[in-house]
């Protein structure tokens, strides 16, 4: 509406609806009602923002007990999870507003913790997005400072480099590359694997590529994952040569740490 007062509204009277509800109550309205909700806390107009604010929290609420396995049980933690995740990955933390990314990554946050092994068969594309946005949610300001930082002097943009690594490391989206790491099982990892190996060989940005480098090593690591990474390890160990001879320090350390790793369960 072109109203802010009905804009504002709307969000509290749908917020109000969302207590309690079950699944078929909200299946066919859930997703758009939370792309309003990112929506609202977007407005123009202050009050709407807070509104939407309001409905988003409350959706988020329903949204994670409906994606929880123990209390909306698996066949509608399922269903739900396979309809959030996707328009979590895909829209929520690609908006431009900042307020609005940051409320969609603690929102998948959440939903991850939840799902269990619910979450097994989407694994592969939570791990691609977000490995991916490691580095293109990274503030902008960091790779200017490190761009200056390499004209100065070699030992102060490697330890610039470190520096943004390890802030990296402390981020919703590494917290939730985790959780997906303690429910993975075989199956989940040899479908994950291929889709990762463009990314090790060509992915943009410090974070994504130690990142990257990290998650594989973590499944080789896994007695319940390695017997998938040996199985692709011939087109891993290729993709992660290129990064032996990356710019970066850093970026080589990771890619040979996690070379190894592969290497010691490799077929």
């Amino acid at each position: 509406s072109r109203l802010w007062r009905v804009r504002e509204a709307s969000c509290l009277a749908i917020a109000d609806l969302m207590s309690g509800k079950r699944f078929e109550h909200v299946e066919k309205h859930l997703v758009e009602i939370y792309r309003m909700s990112l929506r609202a806390m977007d407005d123009v107009k202050e009050t709407v923002r807070v509104a939407g604010t309001t409905l988003n929290r409350a959706v988020s609420g329903l949204s994670c007990r409906l994606c929880d396995a123990e209390q909306s049980g698996e066949v509608v933690a399922g269903k739900a999870l396979g309809m959030l995740l996707p328009f979590l990955l895909e829209e929520g933390i690609n908006q431009t507003a900042a307020e609005v990314r940051v409320a969609s990554i603690h929102q998948m946050v959440k939903v991850v913790k939840g799902a269990g092994p619910s979450l097994r068969p989407y694994i592969a594309d939570i791990a691609v997005v977000l490995i991916e946005s490691l580095s293109s949610l990274e503030p902008m300001m960091n790779t200017y400072v490190q761009q200056h930082a390499e004209r100065m002097d070699s030992q102060v943009a490697e330890k610039f480099e470190r520096a943004r690594l390890s802030a990296s490391r402390n981020t919703p989206l590494t917290e939730t590359l985790e959780l997906c790491l303690r429910v993975i099982d075989e199956d989940g990892a040899d479908a994950t694997l291929p889709r990762l190996v463009p990314v090790i060989r060509s992915g943009v940005g410090l974070p994504t590529r130690c990142g990257v480098a990290k998650f594989v090593s973590s499944l080789a690591f896994s007695h319940a994952t390695r017997q998938a990474v040996a199985k692709h390890s011939n087109k891993v160990l290729k993709a992660l040569a290129t990064g032996l001879e990356d710019r970066s320090q850093v970026v080589r350390h990771a890619m040979a740490s996690c070379a190894g790793r592969v290497f010691a369960v490799a077929k």
